[in-house]
């Protein structure tokens, strides 16, 4: 060590005598010079009582750089260990949580056995601390103590111990206590899970990490439910985990699944969907074994009801329509199982436009039941229905006042009013009463959705074409608001875009608004499945039947997003300058 050190080294060691403890930024400075000179090669174990003096500190950046300080030396210079291990024990009992466990976290670090059988007890003692930082760096460190010193541990207290710790509500605490169970009796099979140990997991997946989840999940998937009952709650609990972002979380929770469905054979169904769509007349005549059961849980009716509007012909159709008619009128009490046994029905009414009539005659019939969210389904089945097959219109169109007034009257969604909009202007010959229905929403316009609001802006022009005597009034007044909706941008350009074609002639806004639409020309989503159905089958065996899209989505879902999210800065932009263009407009319309 040459001179220039021993001069520094002394110098500090003065400054660090004089230097109050409370003179935190002085001593920080002081102990990093140390530090430096340590690294350096520097001998600068004369400062081991200084160093020990400043760890009197409760600031944990400077806890770090002494007990580095102490951890080197101690390798070195064996005389000087038990100092340092009294200062970490010391240090146990603070309270706060971070000095107790970097206290832990460095004795643990200690190589020499008999040091090691010191702090032993301490590092015990910490795995019930009241604090979960704490219990969780000592299990870690307890690890560290079975490497170096096996045998000075009672294992089956030991294990006791941690099996609590599985209990724990901290999730490090818990995911740490895995770890230990499976590293210190890994000969043995590592961790045992029971019942107990199940219920506390499923408790506690949404607050553990990703990778949490994957070892949680992992661990589940070994366990074998002692009745059904158990499985179908982890089925429940893992159901919510297959949309998640990460792929080895998903992974992770199908692998649960999987496991659990082999001995539920009746949760297979969820497989048979896809085949079902791919090929239905291998389940033509096997039908009945897709109605519901009492005992069928959400995911399995959900399935079931997709599976039963995939798998109709001309033999079973008639039984499958009763089926899902009853499921409409006797779940008065389970509003989701009603709309989707009204939306099968609509998906059944497009794909064999020649039952239209059987299903409309089951939507009249719901009617009379006048339950708000059955009316609020059937008018959008109806509207389905009447895009393929308009002259279906005469046995609805008695019905549509009675609707209007459930509709109207109550907090009725957007897609429900503006199917009820869409059909009195389409068909105002037919109804009586459509500009009455129409004028009773323009006055609460204001209460309207977007979507509605630019279906009853083409609905009144339309219906104008068709009866301008009954209708000039109110259009004028639904074409004055949506004007003034400043906030919508939507709708005024709408608004505008009707005002500038009415202003040319009301024979030419007819040509333009009002020619009959071809319903050969509709399209459905439903016709564009089979691409899709085609390419999950190719790629059964990957993430693509989890999330229903094919492999190259997901991917490359980030750039997806990331390209969204530049559309979105575009729309943006585009979206200010039209702004600019509408204040013109509405100076220049007055």
């Amino acid at each position: 060590m040459s001179n220039f050190d021993l001069v520094e080294i002394n110098r500090i060691k003065e400054l660090m005598k004089n230097v109050r403890i409370k003179d935190t930024q002085k001593r920080k400075k002081l102990i990093c010079k140390v530090i430096d000179l340590m690294n350096q090669g520097a001998d600068v174990s004369s400062l081991l009582p200084e160093m020990i003096k400043a760890s009197q500190t409760t600031d944990l950046a400077q806890k770090k750089l002494i007990n580095l300080f102490l951890l080197t030396y101690s390798s070195k210079y064996p005389k000087t260990a038990l100092m340092t291990v009294n200062t970490f024990i010391k240090d146990t009992v603070s309270k706060l949580p971070s000095i107790c466990g970097l206290a832990i976290r460095s004795m643990s670090s200690l190589n020499n056995p008999e040091l090691l059988k010191l702090i032993m007890p301490h590092v015990l003692r910490s795995l019930n601390d009241h604090s979960s930082y704490v219990r969780s760096i000592a299990i870690i460190s307890l690890i560290k103590l079975w490497k170096v010193i096996p045998e000075s541990l009672n294992l089956e207290e030991i294990n006791y111990t941690l099996y609590e710790l599985l209990l724990d509500n901290d999730p490090q605490v818990l995911l740490n206590s895995i770890q230990a169970i499976n590293t210190i009796f890994h000969e043995s099979g590592g961790i045992a899970i029971n019942s107990k140990i199940i219920s506390h997991f499923l408790n506690r997946l949404t607050s553990l990490s990703d990778w949490g989840l994957g070892v949680v999940f992992g661990l589940i998937s070994k366990y074998a439910p002692e009745n059904e009952k158990e499985s179908l709650l982890i089925l429940n609990r893992c159901d919510d985990f297959l949309r998640h972002e990460n792929s080895f979380v998903v992974l992770s929770a199908a692998k649960v699944l999987v496991n659990i469905i082999e001995d539920l054979p009746n949760l297979k169904i969820q497989h048979i969907k896809l085949i079902a769509k791919q090929l239905p007349q291998l389940f033509y005549k096997d039908y009945t074994r897709f109605f519901l059961q009492r005992s069928d849980l959400s995911y399995q009716t959900n399935v079931k009801l997709d599976i039963l509007s995939e798998i109709v012909s001309s033999t079973n159709v008639q039984p499958i329509i009763e089926e899902l008619s009853e499921y409409v009128i006797n779940s008065e009490m389970n509003q989701d199982l009603s709309r989707r046994a009204i939306v099968s029905l609509s998906k059944i009414a497009i794909k064999f436009p020649k039952y239209c009539q059987s299903i409309l005659q089951s939507l009249i019939a719901f009617l009379d039941l006048e339950i708000d969210y059955i009316i609020e389904e059937s008018i959008i089945v109806m509207k389905n229905i009447l895009q393929i097959l308009p002259t279906s219109i005469e046995m609805i169109k008695n019905y549509i006042s009675q609707i209007s007034k459930l509709l109207i009257n109550n907090d009725s969604n957007s897609e429900s009013k503006s199917s009820l909009i869409w059909i009195c202007g389409q068909f105002g010959n037919e109804i009586e009463k459509s500009p009455y229905i129409l004028e009773s929403l323009i006055l609460d316009f204001d209460k309207l959705e977007s979507r509605s609001k630019l279906e009853l802006l083409s609905s009144t022009v339309n219906l104008f074409c068709i009866r301008p005597a009954e209708c000039q009034l109110m259009l004028g007044k639904l074409l004055q608001l949506s004007i003034e909706d400043q906030n919508n941008v939507d709708v005024l350009d709408r608004a505008l875009f009707y005002y500038r074609i009415l202003e040319t002639g009301i024979e030419n806004a007819k040509l333009i608004v009002s020619k009959n639409f071809s319903p050969e020309k509709i399209t459905f989503q439903e016709k564009d499945d089979e691409q899709l159905t085609e390419t999950l089958l190719d790629e059964y065996n990957s993430l693509s039947i989890v999330y229903e899209k094919p492999y190259s989505q997901i991917t490359h879902n980030y750039r997806i997003l990331n390209q969204e999210k530049s559309d979105e800065s575009e729309s943006e932009s585009e979206s200010e300058s039209e702004n600019e263009n509408q204040n013109e407009n509405e100076k220049e319309w007055g």
